[in-house]
């Protein structure tokens, strides 16, 4: 296959390190050798293709085709960025066809239409040209955008963190300072989730960077587009500073006593059975964050 595909060169400021491709394991994922016989994973940076392991999703199987067909037993330039690992172990890296920067294979995966842009900060280097190709590739219908039903546009900003499968409920907002002193207003704080289809969220728990862990009620579930705020405090406290998601189909209390988010930031996450499938980080300004 010949890709004629030129990408990022001008941008380019790294030196790329050399590795041979030993195996393709899906849409996103490779296994490289380097040059002193070390082998990793590599996992893509910036974009995330359908699963073909743990049920198949649409276009998974052609996701994972086409990477095969770009990379498999060739030798390929890593780069990195901020973030050198997943919590996998796997390295974090663009992948590129040429030593000079062209022809990004994770640029050409999201542009042709095999997959979706997917933002995990810090590594947020080319998160621009991601976006523009995933619009190119929406507004022809390419690939996935014509095959899979139901798909809306993912990580139009940098801040929403998700796993490699792509969770069912994602965080929307935080609104974490309050007006006055935060530890005697603790329902000025709060999370929004949205539910992008539907879950019971039995198992799932919302904490912050510090592990102040909130767990859903067991008989709570959410249908796809519906919302709710996590308040901080408890139900009896009032509830103030109504500004997003102030038209939440419901509301849940974290009960504490006290403030949880850090006004000069903090990350939020979503965890399904003590695993991540979202999180939202912030870094302070303010009083909330669109995530």
């Amino acid at each position: 296959m010949t890709v004629l595909f030129l990408t990022t060169t001008s941008l380019l400021a790294t030196e790329l390190q050399q590795v041979k491709v030993t195996r393709v394991v899906d849409g996103d994922t490779i296994e490289v050798r380097f040059p002193d016989g070390r082998t990793e994973d590599v996992r893509y940076i910036g974009m995330n293709t359908p699963e073909v392991y743990g049920g198949t999703e649409c276009f998974g199987k052609e996701a994972s085709a086409y990477n095969k067909a770009l990379v498999a037993d060739k030798t390929v330039w890593l780069e990195m960025d901020v973030e050198k690992r997943d919590k996998y172990s796997r390295l974090l890296a663009y992948v590129y066809l040429d030593p000079n920067g062209d022809a990004m294979v994770n640029a050409v995966l999201v542009a042709q239409g095999y997959a979706q842009m997917a933002t995990y900060p810090p590594n947020v280097k080319y998160v621009d040209l991601f976006r523009k190709l995933q619009q190119g590739a929406r507004e022809d219908a390419r690939g996935l955008w014509s095959e899979c039903q139901g798909l809306e546009p993912s990580d139009e900003e940098p801040k929403q963190q998700e796993g490699d499968t792509c969770s069912s409920v994602v965080i929307t907002c935080i609104h974490f300072d309050v007006s006055g002193n935060d530890n005697t207003n603790e329902n000025g704080e709060w999370v929004v989730l949205k539910a992008k289809q539907d879950t019971n969220l039995v198992g799932w728990t919302l904490s912050d960077e510090a592990d102040h862990t909130y767990e859903f009620p067991s008989d709570f579930s959410l249908k796809r587009g519906e919302t709710v705020r996590a308040y901080t405090g408890s139900e009896d406290k009032p509830k103030k500073d109504k500004v997003c998601g102030q038209d939440a189909d419901y509301e849940l209390f974290w009960g504490s006593e006290s403030a949880i988010w850090n006004n000069g930031g903090d990350v939020a996450s979503l965890k399904q059975n003590e695993d991540t499938v979202a999180s939202c980080s912030y870094s302070g300004g303010g009083e909330e964050t669109e995530c």
